[in-house]
């Protein structure tokens, strides 16, 4: 036996030994009373919510049962890489060490050596995103996906090196790229028979050369060369390209072709569509293949292109002719022009013709009040009844049928009479409605809209029954069935039904519990004071989704998600799966436009502070007109949020700013500070309540009316408290198509601590609806009155409403309507129309109507109309005299109008709004319109 087999002999009995010993150690421990636990780890972790997890108690004697529950418990917040729990017998009790390794996080991925992609897509095909945990597989396939992204991208010599620091809890990745030379392509060249000179191909695929070949690069240059064959009249040719490479760094596109036999198309007998438009309706340079049957096709969407502009009689025959070149005819008879003179519908005792026609696309021709062309299409006519089919069944005719709808085209005249025929059958009439018995559940209220009296109406029963499987599913009953039962009974000639509901409830399953997972940057009880569920309380699925979005609201997490973690435990935890995102932030922009001059803005903010979801941050503006620098403007905001004040639902925001504004849209430049402290609540789903407290210092200068100029300048304290409610019932809100907004907001300035004291109410009223599948409806009502007390005559100007401009009334500039005074002190009771100023008014009310329509894909159009008047009701007659106030009258005439239309691009912070509008009432002077830019709601 040598010297190392004796070692190897001696290693292995102290391990025994050393393995005995604990194990003792772990038996001795077992039964003995829990003294304390103990954690031991590498980095931070929520210990004091992770305490009240675990199944040990202080006292009570440790198990075996107990630590295989604990280590499941550890591991179900998915944070811990290793875990190891040591029981020690301490004095005679039992103490519990639990050993942890907390998982990595991503903090910082630092990216060097990218030129030929962009930093966005280099990130794209990495997905390595900071806040998320490190994972050494993932971070290996980023590196892998990048490497072969830059091969595709012409780059085959790319390399990527990742180098990872790492401490305690934290990780930070630096990604090194060397890109190497590209493999560009150096030439490309034609053979074959192509039918057209070779050099002309080549020229078409000029822009190749000297480009990086990347992999989609071969064959779009086959589909360029298919596309220039096929518009040369080579229909059937064929391309197939390959590389050869001449260097590490150069290569040759060759392209095989075999052009095959040309053809020519010709178009024959049109008179009314022109030649191009008909070959037009069908794109042959994508087609992958081309056949006769092609041919026949394109015939057909030629007829049609005739029938869809009236010319029910045309046809379109194909003939083709063999040589060289091989010639496709397309022989058009157009016949004349037709138009659907009448729809008649015949058995409609139940249901109007209008509410019957007013379902087609198919319509009568007619000139006012716009052009309507009366084409009759098959295809669309055979949707149109369809469309008869479903209505009726809406309205209860659940046997109604169109049994014949004859067509009679008149060639003498050019009109086509279409008549309807309908055998509707009985109408079912609900006659009693047997609710399901649903006292069992907590209270609520289920608005049946299937009634007794009224048609029995398919989606008014579709609509309760979800409605009663909501009432359960809120229970906890989410697997119940509901099911509707119709019975019905013929008396004379309708139907009448008696509705019931069959309901399998099924299993009823609660809350068991809530265990946070993935959290390593907040305290546990910050995420559950958020949510709207604890343990015990039924299952909901609503309420769990409440609850993922209450919680993703805080701001501190890139992803929430919210789910049992069982699907047969009847009593589940709810897992909370949370990604931090990094709390730190850092944002910096800069532009110019012609009313503010350059712009620069930066903000930096925390997140996270006393790891409570705490956020703060510092937020700068300025801007400086190059003509005129003593127009420069700046905003800085120093804010802080607390969303769980004192351990409450409420949430408190302070913000201190210092600002400097000019009269670029103003009537008046502003210098000032302010401290705002307010509270929010959201008391019900969808209604908040709100106050804050304001004080405020503000010197105001550089005045432009003149009427109120003691009132208005100078410097002045304000301290005022604003309650406010709001109610946010829309489905979408950035894009509504249904529900209503309501806001209620009041202000108040202190007596004593305010140089004038007044009161200020606003209120909005918004409703949308929609008035077809394409067509929404959007109304908007504003309402906001104000006034001076303590014998102040007017508000002050800052607190005034201005009016006019891309958010109130359109087709007006920024802030221009209203009353007006005088620019100069000395004309005040005298002053001519073009030397005033807008004063600002006390009373504003304001309409806006607007009509929404899909055009493609994200982009909206609008047509709108909006009314606004603005005045100064406190200021009477004598006041108005003696200050020099004009165009105040509270008439009709002083409500202004503007109309117009508008586009919306819908992005995922709101639409950008472009619209154009007509002043309805222009007066001498004004112009025809305005443009307004916006970004976020018009109203």
């Amino acid at each position: 036996m040598t010297w190392v087999t004796r070692l190897g002999g001696i290693a292995c009995a102290l391990g025994l030994v050393i393995a005995a010993a604990v194990v003792r150690a772990d038996d001795r421990a077992l039964g003995l009373p829990l003294a304390r636990v103990r954690f031991e780890c590498d980095a931070w972790f929520d210990d004091v919510a992770l305490r009240q997890r675990l199944p040990l108690r202080l006292g009570e004697p440790v198990t075996a049962g107990q630590l295989a529950a604990t280590r499941a418990v550890l591991e179900q917040t998915r944070i811990f890489s290793d875990i190891d729990i040591v029981p020690e017998v301490e004095d005679g009790d039992a103490v519990v060490v639990i050993h942890l390794v907390r998982r990595l996080v991503i903090t910082e991925v630092r990216i060097g050596g990218y030129d030929a992609m962009g930093w966005r897509d280099v990130h794209r095909f990495l997905r390595l995103r900071t806040g998320s945990f490190y994972d050494p597989q993932q971070v290996e396939a980023a590196r892998a996906r990048l490497e072969e992204r830059y091969r595709q991208f012409g780059y085959p010599q790319a390399r990527v090196r990742l180098t990872v620091r790492t401490r305690p809890g934290e990780v930070e990745i630096d990604i090194a790229i060397t890109e190497g030379p590209p493999q560009r392509v150096r030439v490309v060249a034609v053979t074959g028979r192509p039918g057209v000179p070779a050099r002309d191909l080549e020229l078409a695929l000029r822009d190749l050369l000297g480009q990086p070949l990347r992999r989609q690069t071969t064959r779009d240059a086959e589909r360029t060369l298919t596309a220039a064959l096929r518009t040369a009249g080579y229909f059937e040719a064929s391309v197939d390209g390959s590389w050869t490479p001449m260097s590490d760094t150069e290569g040759a596109l060759r392209f095989e072709v075999d052009a095959g036999p040309r053809t020519v198309l010709e178009v024959v007998g049109n008179q009314q569509v022109s030649t191009r438009r008909l070959l037009d309706v069908m794109d042959l340079s994508r087609r992958l293949v081309i056949t006769d049957g092609t041919w026949r096709e394109m015939a057909r969407r030629m007829v049609d292109v005739y029938r869809s502009n009236g010319f029910y009689r045309a046809t379109v025959k194909v003939s083709q002719k063999s040589g060289d070149p091989r010639v496709v005819r397309f022989t058009i008879t157009e016949g004349r022009h037709f138009a659907v003179r009448r729809v008649r519908f015949i058995g409609n005792a139940g249901i109007p013709a209008s509410d019957l026609r007013a379902q087609m696309n198919i319509q009568p021709q007619r000139l006012l009040p716009w052009p309507r062309s009366g084409a009759f299409q098959r295809s669309v006519f055979d949707e149109d009844l369809r469309r008869l089919w479903f209505y009726y069944r809406e309205q209860g005719f659940a046997e109604a049928q169109i049994v014949d709808a004859p067509i009679t085209v008149n060639d003498d005249d050019g009109t086509i009479d279409i008549a309807i025929v309908i055998e509707e059958g009985p109408r079912t009439i609900v006659a009693l409605v047997e609710p399901p018995d649903l006292s069992d559940l907590p209270p609520q209220t289920i608005a049946y809209r299937v009634r007794a009296g009224e048609p029995l109406e398919p989606a008014a029963l579709d609509a309760d029954t979800m409605a009663i499987a909501a009432a359960l599913r809120r229970d906890g009953y989410g697997a119940a069935t509901v099911t509707p039962e119709v019975e019905r009974h013929r008396v004379d000639v309708d139907d009448y039904a008696t509705v019931r509901w069959a309901i399998a409830r099924g299993p009823r399953r609660t809350i068991g519990g809530v265990l946070v997972q993935g959290n390593v940057e907040t305290r546990d009880e910050i995420i559950e004071r958020q949510l709207p569920f604890t343990g015990g309380e039924p299952l909901d699925p609503d309420r769990l989704q409440a609850g993922q979005d209450a919680v993703y609201q805080l701001g501190t997490y890139r992803s929430v998600s919210v789910r049992p973690l069982s699907d047969a435990d009847p009593a589940p935890v709810v897992g909370v799966d949370v990604q931090p995102r990094p709390p730190g932030s850092l944002q910096w922009g800069g532009g110019y436009n012609t009313r503010d001059g350059f712009t620069a803005n930066a903000e930096i903010g925390y997140a996270n502070l006393g790891r409570r979801a705490r956020r703060i941050s510092l937020r700068a503006q300025g801007s400086v007109l190059p003509e005129d620098v003593s127009q420069s403007q700046y905003v800085a905001a120093l804010a802080y949020r607390d969303p769980q004040f004192l351990q409450s639902r409420w949430q408190w925001n302070v913000e201190l700013i210092g600002q400097r504004s000019t009269r670029n849209i103003d009537q008046y430049s502003v210098t000032r500070g302010s401290l705002g402290n307010g509270f929010s609540r959201q008391i019900l789903p969808r209604l908040q309540v709100a106050a804050e407290a304001q004080v405020e210092y503000a010197d105001v200068f550089d005045l432009q009316p003149k009427s109120f100029q003691g009132e208005d300048e100078g410097p002045s304290w304000t301290t005022a408290i604003s309650p406010s409610l709001l109610y946010d019932g829309r489905d979408d809100p950035f894009a509504p198509t249904r529900g209503v907004f309501d806001t209620a907001r009041f202000r108040y300035a202190l007596p004593g601590v305010s140089n004038i004291e007044f009161g200020k109410i606003n209120l909005q009223h918004s409703q949308a609806f929609p008035l077809a599948p394409w067509l929404s409806f959007v109304a908007s009502g504003r309402v906001a009155f104000g006034r001076a007390f303590s014998g102040g005559t007017v508000l002050p100007i800052r607190e005034r409403y201005f009016i006019g401009g891309a958010t109130t009334v359109r087709g007006y500039s920024e802030n221009s309507l209203g009353p007006t005074g005088c620019r100069n002190a000395s004309q005040l009771t005298d002053c001519p129309a073009d030397n005033r100023a807008v004063l600002g008014g006390d009373t504003a009310i304001i309409t806006n109507f607007e009509a929404r329509v899909p055009i493609w894909g994200a982009l909206r159009g609008a047509v709108f109309l909006d009314v606004g008047g603005n005045f100064l009701t406190q200021c009477d007659g004598a006041c108005q005299q003696r200050h020099g106030v004009y165009d105040n009258t509270f008439d009709w005439s002083n409500f202004r109008k503007g109309t117009g239309p508008g586009l919306r691009y819908m992005t995922p912070v709101g639409p950008i709004s472009l619209d154009y509008g007509f002043k309805i009432d222009r007066r001498p002077g004004e112009s025809v319109g305005e443009v307004h830019f916006s970004i976020s709601g018009t109203f």
